[in-house]
């Protein structure tokens, strides 16, 4: 069979920021967008990336605004193309914002503010072009769950958009129509002290949805606490499963729990918080606690605090952001145990570039080579790039297959429309010359630490 094993598990090439040897670099910082004339930019607070790579989205806190870049989805290049500003244009729901989310069809782009309490839908044409939509409101007189949004998160499918309200302790569920991406608002659960049932569901600040669209999950830094919900795939409707605590079961990692994310393979589950990130295991007789790693990935405790967390789409790796110190704390994943370990750390004061003061959120493009950072002290993003572990890795298994040369190959002699293995692109030009085909080759039979 053609998908003979050519080499043994990749080694790593050098120690970086004083960490074992077995570790290659994984980030290179690759500039930044930052605050224009045609760019408010800032309090850059939240950022991400359209479902097909075309496009990055950022808002701005401090501008309530949102921006859009093109992206050259082979080079990584970014050209400036369409900013929306609060009472700007008869465009609301900007104020204060800090999430932007596009629906996973991409005709969609949703942002969450803060003190605006508020959700903003945006249409998206085919050719990119976003225009203002809708906004819903929060508050005394509007949609109960709308109060100081912190964040959104649509199901698999887009069909409905969950919205943590801090203000409100609640998770607020919108259905989106097919037709124009408008919302409406079909159901909310709340904490018990706000007339609902959830226990732990105080002041909410991140959620997730598994893969499988099964359930929903909340990180609460008011409870220090994971609240689970099993999630109706046609209403979309919630049901509390459980509620994890900060010390019950020697939990750790829920205190002043900020960022959450769940693994691409829907198995493992982390929650950031104060004093360490939190790992979850998902499996079909439930949720349960596994472990909690701090120290250096979580920094000094009521100082460093975490913001965000992001992982790769081959779910090999973790970033986290932490606003309080300016860093982005790199970790490496075990695929089997779910296990994380510290790799790099990228901090403000050891490189002085923009996007990292402030860090309060990541994005990945969907293939997984860039990640953008949103640095709300700098007025901007910082985007870095991913370098290969394995030249011609193309799944990045730690192995390098016949298969897998034979995509790159096809990639280099036009076969293909899109790059579809970056990870024998040594230079990050977006081509694959022979040379660089030859490297993969070579790679491929003596290992990567050859």
């Amino acid at each position: 069979m053609l998908r003979k094993k050519l080499a043994v598990a990749c080694l790593g090439l050098s120690s970086v920021f004083g960490l074992p040897a077995a570790y290659a670099q994984v980030l290179q910082y690759a500039g930044a967008i930052e605050r224009s004339e045609v760019a408010p930019l800032g309090g850059a607070h939240g950022v991400s990336v359209a479902p097909d790579g075309s496009q990055i989205f950022a808002v701005a806190f401090d501008d309530n605004a949102l921006l859009v870049w093109v992206r050259d989805a082979r080079t990584g290049s970014l050209t400036f193309a369409q900013a929306f500003v609060e009472g700007v244009g008869g465009i609301s729901g900007l104020f204060r914002a800090v999430r932007v989310t596009p629906s996973p069809d991409g005709t969609g782009v949703y942002v969450g503010a803060f003190f605006g309490d508020s959700v903003a839908v945006f249409r998206r044409d085919s050719q990119g072009v976003l225009r203002f939509e809708q906004a819903l409101f929060g508050g005394a007189s509007g949609v109960f769950g709308l109060t100081q949004v912190r964040d959104l998160e649509f199901s698999p499918d887009g069909r409905f958009l969950y919205v943590a309200s801090y203000g409100d302790n609640a998770v607020l569920v919108l259905e989106r129509s097919e037709r124009d991406g408008s919302l409406r608002p079909i159901e909310v659960v709340s904490d018990r002290d706000e007339g609902g049932t959830v226990p732990g569901l105080v002041r909410p600040t991140s959620l997730a949805v598994s893969p499988d669209g099964q359930q929903v999950y909340t990180a609460c830094t008011g409870s220090q606490s994971l609240v689970v919900f099993d999630r109706d795939a046609r209403s979309g409707t919630l049901v509390h499963e459980a509620t994890f605590f900060q010390g019950e079961g020697g939990i750790r990692g829920l205190s002043g729990a900020e960022a959450l994310a769940v693994s691409p393979d829907g198995r493992d589950l982390y929650v950031a918080g104060g004093d360490g990130v939190a790992h979850f295991a998902r499996r079909p007789e439930g949720v349960f606690y596994v472990r909690s790693m701090d120290g250096e990935v979580v920094g000094e405790s009521g100082v460093a605090g975490p913001s965000d967390l992001a992982l790769t789409p081959q779910g090999n790796y973790a970033f986290l952001t932490r606003a309080g110190d300016d860093t982005l704390v790199v970790l490496q994943r075990d695929a089997s145990s779910g296990a994380l370990d510290l790799v790099e750390l990228h901090r403000a004061a050891d490189e002085p570039r923009p996007g990292l003061r402030g860090a309060s959120s990541v994005a990945l493009s969907p293939d997984g080579r860039w990640v953008y950072v949103a640095g709300q002290f700098d007025d901007a993003v910082g985007v870095f790039r991913r370098i290969p572990a394995c030249l011609g890795d193309c799944d990045e298994d730690g192995e390098v297959t016949v298969d897998e040369l034979t995509r790159a190959v096809r990639v280099a002699l036009r076969q293909t429309v899109d790059l579809d293995c970056w990870q024998a692109d040594r230079d990050a030009d977006g081509e694959l010359t022979v040379d660089e085909i030859v490297a993969a080759v070579r790679r491929a039979l003596v290992g990567c630490g050859g």
